[in-house]
């Protein structure tokens, strides 16, 4: 497919939408709020074709309890090619210390300087990946 500037949109394949989102840490978690949606800058990690992420107390996890359908998005870019994941599916605080040791969110690290002791999953739904060739400005 082209865009409106004659420069080709890829759809990505599953796989590879997996790959690029295990190969990064960083996403914006989009969560439903009682007057609209809100984003969130977030580190993650990525196990079993589950993100999982940690979070300190707030309106995040407020807005998660009552409305768990969420949208997960990861960008990136490599030279002249853009690419970006976006996983909707619902997210849900882990609540055993044996699914939190397993999920490895322990080890994932923080750019915020908050605590954060709440860990999270998202479990997929879908999961699409577009790339294309950015314009030169």
């Amino acid at each position: 497919m082209r865009d409106s500037h004659g420069s080709t949109v890829e759809n990505l394949a599953l796989d590879e939408c997996w790959d690029l989102l295990a190969a990064n840490d960083f996403g914006r978690l989009a969560v439903a709020t009682e007057t609209g949606v809100d984003i969130f800058p977030m580190n993650y990690l990525v196990r079993d074709r589950e993100i999982f992420l940690r979070s300190a107390p707030g309106s995040k996890l407020a807005s998660i309890t009552e409305r768990p359908s969420i949208a997960f998005e990861v960008d990136g870019k490599r030279m002249r090619r853009r690419w970006s994941i976006v996983v909707t599916g619902n997210i849900d605080r882990l609540g055993f210390d044996s699914e939190i040791v397993e999920s490895g969110i322990l080890g994932l690290k923080s750019q915020s300087p908050t605590a954060k002791w709440n860990y999270l999953r998202i479990s997929p739904e879908s999961v699409t990946g577009r790339r294309f060739t950015a314009t030169r400005r």
